[in-house]
């Protein structure tokens, strides 16, 4: 009964050191995953931000255009308006 305590003990410190060994390993060799993790996060922050102000900038330049079409559009109208040469014929009334 003894004999087999003493494997046990045995087995459980063979099992405790392997252990350890593992996570020596690992804790040396996650900081390189790490790494990796934080460089491919960083240019995904990169790309999506990049396609952001892309998607911003066509957007801002979708509503110049709309803009610069209401007032060509209104420009003209107001320039056939039969009325309009009254206005600009006396521009203090």
């Amino acid at each position: 009964m003894s004999q087999r305590r003493r494997y046990g003990r045995c087995g459980a410190a063979i099992g405790m050191l392997a252990l350890l060994l593992i996570i020596g390993l690992l804790t040396e060799h996650l900081w390189w995953a790490v790494g990796a993790v934080a460089v491919l996060a960083t240019a995904w922050l990169v790309i999506a931000t990049v396609r952001t102000s892309r998607d911003l900038d066509a957007e801002l330049d979708r509503s110049n255009a709309r803009v610069a079409a209401a007032e060509s559009k209104k420009t003209a109208r107001i320039s056939t308006d039969p009325h309009s040469g009254d206005t600009l014929m006396c521009p203090g009334l």
